[in-house]
């Protein structure tokens, strides 16, 4: 079984991101990556990105230059065994070495390192938790996932909403929370508001008050418990 082609596909919602002092569902971001890697057996591995997708298929779809180091994933690949994904990976690495080793180069190499396992499940007809070694649970706890409300009041009925809903936790992340210091501290510090001491927030922030909010923010817990967070780590914030 050998690589035939390695796609990069850029979805379009079609929706700008929720303007965050709306307190309404967030939609997500209106770009999002998908790769595709397709075999000569027929079985093709699919993977989602999560980074700056038209950049990512740029990554991916580079013209070849012959040069190790400035080349796509794409010439990486090509022409390749797909169930040798440790040494793939290396390979990738390199042709992407001048260029691509953070951000959205390691971000569509991640994708791609996905697809190689959807294809190797699929040819051994195994779920990939088989194939690594173990499958620790048959069931997950689905959690709630929306933006910050701009007011207290308006995060205790979102609160509320998602618990008659019958989720039993709840992830806040971005909307207005992170931009304005003063606003954030309001929004924790709201008796309208369960708390959770000492737990830190991680949100989006500007850089001059990430230091600020994660020093002297907690994450928030409703009834049956929720979470704030965002992909900004502790290691950013300081």
């Amino acid at each position: 079984m050998r690589i035939t082609d390695v796609e990069a596909m850029v979805l379009d919602t079609g929706k700008d991101y929720a303007d965050p002092q709306e307190a309404v569902e967030a939609h997500g971001v209106r770009f999002v990556a998908l790769i595709k890697v397709t075999t000569d057996a027929g079985i093709c591995g699919w993977s989602d990105v999560e980074t700056q997708p038209h950049v990512g298929r740029a990554i991916v779809t580079a013209p070849s230059g012959g040069q190790v180091g400035f080349e796509s994933l794409r010439a990486a690949l090509i022409g390749e065994d797909p169930l040798e994904r440790a040494r793939l990976w290396q390979k990738a690495y390199r042709y992407l070495a001048y260029y691509g080793r953070q951000a959205a180069g390691m971000q569509m190499l991640s994708g791609v390192d996905i697809a190689l396992w959807d294809i190797a499940g699929k040819a051994c007809e195994q779920p990939v938790s088989a194939l690594l070694g173990a499958k620790y649970r048959d069931r997950v706890k689905a959690y709630a996932s929306t933006l910050f409300r701009p007011t207290p009041d308006a995060m205790k009925r979102a609160v509320d909403d998602y618990l008659g809903r019958g989720f039993r936790a709840i992830k806040f992340c971005w909307g207005v929370f992170g931009h304005d210091l003063k606003l954030d501290i309001t929004l924790k510090t709201s008796p309208a508001m369960p708390r959770l001491p000492h737990t830190p927030a991680r949100c989006a922030s500007p850089p001059e008050n990430r230091r600020r909010v994660w020093s002297s923010l907690s994450v928030w817990r409703a009834r049956a418990g929720w979470t704030c967070c965002s992909p900004i780590s502790a290691a950013a914030a300081a």
